[in-house]
């Protein structure tokens, strides 16, 4: 899984940074790897920032979009 890092400067609330982060995926024994349910569930929220997993999917975009609705004023690893 290869993640974007976007921070965002809480003082003038401009996003100031962009590189990958990469995390292994499928970490577990599962040989599966045609399905991820539940797997937006696990995020990570670090004082003003959330780590997201990505999928490369469509569906990342509208997960991203929920959880800027639920945390507006936060930067984002995705």
């Amino acid at each position: 899984m290869v993640s974007i890092f976007i921070e965002l400067n809480i003082t003038n609330r401009r996003w100031f940074t962009e590189r990958p982060l990469e995390i292994p995926c499928n970490t577990s024994a599962n040989k599966n790897n045609d399905q991820a349910n539940g797997e937006y569930l696990n995020y990570l929220q670090l004082k003003n920032v959330i780590i997201l997993p990505a999928f490369g999917i469509p569906e990342d975009e509208i997960v991203m979009e929920q959880f800027k609705k639920l945390f507006p004023a936060t930067g984002w690893f995705m």
